[in-house]
């Protein structure tokens, strides 16, 4: 474990192509890797043995957020080349539906139904729920001016979420 831990703290790479992975980061390894032994546990793929020493490093993080009228700067944003339109149209339909990006990348035509974003989720249970969300007015006129067709501006998150930053920027939003 401790071989683990020092990899990902002093070897592994991070997103900027620097040695060492952030703490919480390196947390959530930790307790996806105590997840899977849990698992191997309850099958008898393996002894069970104690996951005390595994400690799961956490810190807080800053909550970031935009208001209403931040988001307003970003929609009235003027002179964006079709990519930096695109991610900030997906942008602020994943704000105004709380959607996580791998969600709000695979919207279709046909999940607009009646004025209404309809899609399913599957939950952990392994059961489908129905998730009925209402349009607002931004998120509608978005949605029109793609004929309900969203576009896939093919980026990475992390390359949307730069991108994002640059905008938000030039919105005048810190």
């Amino acid at each position: 474990f401790h071989k683990f831990y020092n990899y990902l703290a002093y070897e592994a790479f991070n997103k900027e192509g620097e040695k060492g992975l952030a703490i919480n980061t390196i947390g959530k390894n930790v307790k996806c890797l105590k997840a899977f032994l849990h698992f191997c546990f309850d099958r008898d793929i393996c002894i069970p043995f104690s996951l005390k020493h595994m400690v799961v490093e956490q810190i807080d993080t800053d909550t970031v957020y935009l208001t209403e009228e931040e988001i307003t700067k970003l929609f009235e944003l003027k002179k964006l080349n079709l990519k930096e339109k695109q991610v900030r149209d997906l942008f602020i339909i994943g704000c105004e539906t709380g959607m996580r990006f791998a969600n709000f990348m695979s919207i279709h035509k046909d999940n607009y139904q009646s004025g209404n974003l309809v899609f399913s989720q599957v939950k952990s249970t392994g059961l489908k729920s129905k998730i009925i969300i209402p349009l607002s007015r931004t998120h509608k006129t978005i949605a029109e001016s793609y004929n309900y067709e969203l576009p896939n501006p093919n980026t990475s998150c992390f390359e949307f979420n730069k991108t994002i930053r640059s905008l938000c920027q030039d919105a005048g939003i810190t």
